[in-house]
């Protein structure tokens, strides 16, 4: 038995015929879908009909072993002892050959149709891939550029440190020279006193490119964090409290080691971590932030001590000699 998949039209053979004066009943090799169940059987009103002596009344366009085509999605809402009309609106006289080549134009269709909303779905995909590879490129750009940055910032960081190390040899070239003339002879204290001057100019120097040194070392490193958390997505605020909570923990562990407090910071600190990989970011990505941020906090703090110290040798009273 053939069957329509867009219609429910089937296509049977019929077996049997049993006439009457008013309709027909025609007996199939398949069953068809009635309201009161499925029967191997249709009721055709039997308008067109002749008289045979032998037969009775019979229909002349119905014959055994002819194909007819029912339309099941009509007959579902009939019972089985309806008779139908033979208008062809639900059932017909076909051959084999007609019905597979309607069946064939029918599923044809719906491949085109298929195809026709693959290639549209096929070109949306590729306007997808499209934009995608675009901002890929965008996004690499912008990373090829902060990198540079970042190595420009390097570069200089690592010129402050030769510049402070140079000078830090100094100081202690003139120190250990101070020394010597302090043991040779007391009766040197006016060239002592001189070289004193000499030292003491020289520390301030000291001082001051140490200080240069951390702050070109701090800007370096805050540029550097800000834009490692800006890739990251991480917001100014998160930062600024990460660099807090170091701050609360290494002061802590310099004054008076409360383990307590210690302890509440950790979790505090755990607590920004767990938040940071929620969001999606690496875990190899959110200890490189809380490095970078507890790395700046110690400089940081650092810097604050030498500046500290700068300004208490200012305050203090000189020796008099």
């Amino acid at each position: 038995m053939l069957v329509s998949k867009t219609t429910n039209r089937k296509v049977y053979i019929i077996t049997d015929i049993t006439n009457n004066s008013n309709h027909i009943r025609i007996h199939l090799n398949d069953y068809v879908n009635y309201s009161n169940g499925d029967y191997d059987h249709i009721d055709v009103a039997n308008r067109y009909y002749s008289y045979n002596y032998n037969y009775g009344y019979y229909n002349n366009q119905y014959r055994i072993d002819k194909y007819v085509e029912i339309d099941n999605s009509k007959t579902r809402y009939e019972n089985s002892g309806h008779e139908f009309s033979d208008d062809g609106s639900v059932i017909k006289i076909t051959d084999i050959s007609a019905a597979i080549i309607h069946r064939a134009r029918e599923e044809f269709s719906g491949l085109q149709r298929q195809k026709s909303a693959l290639e549209v779905k096929n070109a949306e995909l590729e306007k997808t891939i499209e934009k995608g590879l675009g901002m890929l490129a965008v996004r690499d750009s912008k990373i090829e550029e902060k990198t540079n940055e970042i190595n420009r910032l390097d570069a200089q960081i690592k010129e402050g440190r030769e510049e402070y190390k140079a000078e830090k040899e100094k100081r202690e070239e003139l120190k250990n020279e101070n020394v010597s003339l302090q043991i040779e002879s007391s009766n040197k204290s006016q060239e002592i006193k001189e070289q004193k001057g000499k030292v003491k100019e020289l520390e301030e120097k000291l001082i001051v490119s140490e200080e240069k040194s951390l702050n070109r070392e701090l800007e370096a490193k805050e540029e550097k964090l800000e834009t490692f958390a800006k890739s990251l997505d991480v917001n100014r605020k998160k930062v600024r409290e990460l660099r807090k909570l170091y701050r609360q923990l290494i002061r802590t562990r310099e004054d008076n080691y409360n383990q307590g407090e210690l302890d509440e910071i950790d979790g505090k600190i755990e607590d920004t971590k767990d938040e940071l990989l929620e969001k999606g970011i690496s875990m190899v990505d959110v200890q490189k932030l809380l490095r970078k941020c507890k790395e700046f906090t110690q400089l940081k703090i650092e810097h604050e001590k030498l500046l500290r110290e700068q300004y208490q040798a200012k305050t203090e009273v000189p020796p008099r000699y």
